[in-house]
């Protein structure tokens, strides 16, 4: 129908004659002619002809001859549900379901093998559209890691000590990329190198694409996402939403897997015949021609992805935080009764109304931080005494962090609020002994006689107590019972004279002193 179609078409936009449209098809003229005439006997229009319908069309210009016998009508078979059972089983094979495509039918209804055969290979090979996609300034980066390694020497003995692995984060709007060797695509380097891409790039995007590796994500199906802690931690801690990749959609990540390929073929093929000792090394050398592929002008458009980003992107991304992410191992702890959880056989507190719940702890080098869920909850440094309890006093509730309060503070305290003498006689009885306890204990029984006397009793008896040069609980007592603090007292004693023969009087001492 595609040739029918052909000469319609050309027939209704042009004025040439049956021959020039032989001619500009390859076919007969007297082909192109029956075809006009059959068209023109219908009573129907070219450009009504055009608008039919295949089989409509067919009718038309191969209209049934009568008398003679028709052969049956050709079914055509559900090419994508066989496509479909090809792929979901390794065993099975055309030959087979062309077999039992046959034998359902009667004799000239069906297909040959061939064209079997040729239908079942253009669906597998046929590609679907593909949507132009425009990107947001500064909005999403993609990661990923190239498929291509490059290995590691080792120094003394010159044999290859390990492959590097190749990651790579690519703005999606300019494409300016960021490439760093890794020795492994373990969870600890891909963070890593995240972490650097985002001090690389001077900035942070909105969201983040990944691959499906288990450093980032542990289930993605249609109706669940599982995402790694750690990979959760490093969203966290920049504000970046992670958005990973469908599984087995590469096009998800287009602009990522196609910079593979140009770091592939630029990068790691251009240090191809370069020997690498260390991964410092490496990086020093792809730092090198990145920067170049960044710079090299894009073929189809103007600029380049570093004149892209600078121009555009740079100025777009979110300000990095005043600090770096430290990777750190995960774990889920139990927080005990006494609202401490224990790592590594060293105890560290959390808010007290967390006890008893599982929480998220994250263990790096000098810092222990605890979760609860995704909310940090608690941050203690790092120690390595076994048996040690680290505890932050806020966390505690009120009673405890009484219970830890120097008493003797809280006494002198509540001794100032009586009056300075009070204060003074309280202060003097805490340190009367070296016995702290006792001491404690005979202040808080001198305060209890302001319950007693009260306070301005209790402040009289112990300016009395001053004086006297008695600052004792004793003496209060015994100065409060007997009501001599509403005693009248002269500032200085005076003693009445009297004789006996027992004094000696002044006029000895005159003597003893005269000698």
């Amino acid at each position: 129908m595609n040739t029918v179609r052909r000469i319609i078409e050309i027939k209704t936009i042009g004025e040439l004659s049956d021959r020039e449209i032989a001619r500009a098809l390859g076919i007969s003229n007297s082909t192109v002619s029956r075809i006009l005439a059959r068209i023109k006997d219908s009573n129907v229009t070219p450009i009504e002809a055009k608008a039919l319908d295949d089989r409509a069309l067919f009718d038309l210009v191969y209209p049934k001859v009568p008398g003679r016998s028709s052969s049956p009508e050709k079914v055509v078979p559900d090419i994508d549900s066989l496509v479909a059972l090809l792929g979901s089983n390794k065993k099975l094979t055309a030959q087979l379901l062309y077999e039992e495509y046959v034998n359902q039918l009667e004799q000239g209804s069906f297909y040959s093998y061939s064209w079997f055969v040729d239908q079942i290979s253009k669906a597998k090979n046929a590609k679907p559209l593909s949507m132009p996609l425009s990107h947001i300034p500064g909005d999403e980066c993609y990661v990923d890691y190239a498929g291509q390694t490059f290995p590691i020497y080792d120094s003394k003995s010159n044999k290859v000590d390990f492959y590097a692995q190749i990651f790579l984060a690519t703005l999606a709007f300019s494409g300016y990329t960021y490439v760093e060797a890794q020795r492994s695509q373990k969870i600890c380097d891909f963070i890593t190198g995240h972490v650097n891409a985002f001090d690389a790039f001077g900035g942070l995007p909105n969201k983040l694409r990944s691959d499906n590796l288990k450093a980032a994500v542990t289930e993605n199906t249609r109706d669940n996402l599982k995402l790694n802690d750690a990979y959760i931690a490093l969203c966290t801690h920049y504000l970046i939403e992670p958005t990973p990749a469908r599984p087995y959609h590469p096009k998800d990540k287009a602009k990522v897997e196609q910079m593979v390929g140009h770091v592939t073929r630029k990068v790691l093929m251009g240090l191809r015949d370069r020997k690498f000792y260390s991964l410092g090394e490496l990086n020093e050398a792809i730092k090198i021609l990145v920067a170049k592929l960044n710079q090299t002008p894009f073929q189809k458009k103007d600029g380049s992805r570093s004149s892209l980003y600078k121009d555009h992107e740079a100025n777009v991304l979110r300000e990095l935080p005043a600090t770096r992410y430290v990777y750190g191992d995960y774990s889920l702890v139990k927080a005990g009764l006494d609202y401490h959880v224990s790592i590594d056989h060293v105890y560290y507190s959390v808010p007290f109304d967390l006890r008893g719940k599982y929480l998220n702890v994250k263990l790096s080098k000098n810092l222990v931080e605890v979760f609860d869920s995704t909310l940090l909850v608690a941050c203690h440094q790092r120690h390595f005494k076994r048996g040690d309890y680290i505890t932050n006093t806020d966390h505690m509730p009120s009673n405890h962090r009484l219970a830890l309060k120097d008493p003797a503070i809280d006494i002198m305290e509540k001794a100032r609020l009586i009056g300075s003498s009070t204060s003074e006689v309280v202060e003097s009885i805490l340190a009367s002994t070296q016995f702290r306890d006792s001491a404690v204990r005979s202040a808080r029984a001198t305060l209890k006689l302001a319950e007693l006397y009260g306070k301005n009793t209790l402040e009289k008896a112990s300016e009395l107590a001053i004086e006297i040069c008695s600052p004792t609980r004793a003496s209060l007592e015994s100065i409060l019972s007997k009501g001599l603090y509403e005693t009248p007292r002269n500032a200085q004693a005076v003693l009445s004279a009297c004789n006996h023969h027992n004094l000696r009087g002044p006029s000895y001492y005159e003597r003893v002193a005269s000698r």
